[in-house]
């Protein structure tokens, strides 16, 4: 069973459409309701597939929305192996340009919604000893200020999440590539 959260994004599609194509459900849920004609679309193919699927439209900077997502994930798949965060949100202005317009949604998508992701999936997972949390984080050469901080904070948060959880069989990884280009 796989959780994505995303945009619906045609990395995402390829993805889910991947997996259920190998037999997993998927739960999808969007970053913002704005997203929700692009996710359902892919969870259309997945139906037309023959897997269990569902879309849940929310705000991912909502903690009660993330934690409802996680909680509707094992309540209707039966639980959930693999979670996935893809709101990654590239930024490349230059400093001197950079405004408090363009810097707050940058660590909003790269740093927020994913510590409120691996939160609401680890307890989630907790209760099964077992379970793997990627976040996307596709490098980006020409990344500004604010895209290098929200990264260097989600590398710590990694980091911080793992020495807590592995020993509850929970491993959350930084997937530093698109998941299309991670799967081959």
């Amino acid at each position: 069973m796989l959780a994505v959260l995303c945009r619906g994004t045609d990395a995402d599609r390829a993805l889910c459409v991947a997996a259920a194509e190998a037999g997993a459900d998927v739960a999808l849920g969007t970053v913002s309701p704005a997203d929700e004609f692009r996710v359902a679309s892919i969870a259309n193919e997945i139906w037309s597939i023959g897997t269990r699927q569902f879309v849940m439209p929310l705000d991912a900077t909502d903690p009660t929305a993330i934690a409802a997502f996680a909680a509707r994930t094992f309540d209707e798949l039966g639980g959930c192996r693999l979670a996935l965060a893809s709101t990654w949100l590239e930024s490349n202005a230059p400093f001197p340009q950079l405004s408090a317009d363009e810097w707050l949604p940058v660590l909003s998508a790269n740093l927020t919604i994913p510590y409120l992701f691996i939160g609401a999936f680890s307890k989630a997972m907790g209760t099964r000893s077992e379970g793997r949390i990627i976040v996307v984080a596709p490098a980006n050469p020409a990344a500004d200020t604010a895209e290098r901080a929200a990264r260097a904070g989600l590398l710590t948060l990694v980091a911080d999440a793992n020495s807590v959880l592995s020993p509850q069989g929970i491993a959350v990884t930084v997937l530093e590539e698109e998941p299309v280009t991670a799967l081959g």
